[in-house]
């Protein structure tokens, strides 16, 4: 069980997974997908609800990039409309701005959003 998911516990306050899960409960009805009866938060098995934390820490973290993410492609964008386009050393000096850019996106994806979840 995650820190978190102590924490929750102990404190009464449902944890993330917790909200998750019964969350997902609730739209299928109490229902598994072969129609039998989804148990109660306390009643699932401990590697079970460890997953369920996991997918709703992995879901919260990933939401929260999401703005850095959108930020990131706005400035990148930005530059793009910027560069003069005439050749010029201003020209040159965005583009390898815009190339920067372009690193410093993979980067985040990879490093930040992939290996985050």
């Amino acid at each position: 069980m995650s820190e978190e998911a102590a924490n929750a516990e102990q404190s009464g306050v449902r944890s993330f997974g917790q909200v998750a899960f019964e969350a997902y409960a609730k739209c299928r009805y109490g229902l598994t997908h072969d129609n039998k009866l989804i148990p109660a938060w306390p009643d699932i098995v401990p590697g079970i609800r460890d997953a369920w934390e996991t997918a709703a820490l992995a879901a919260i973290w990933s939401a929260g990039n999401k703005d850095a993410w959108t930020e990131l492609m706005k400035a990148y964008h930005s530059l793009k409309d910027a560069k003069p386009g005439d050749r010029s050393e201003l020209d040159r000096r965005y583009a390898i701005a815009i190339t920067k850019m372009e690193d410093l996106l993979a980067h985040f994806h990879l490093w930040i959003v992939l290996e985050g979840l």
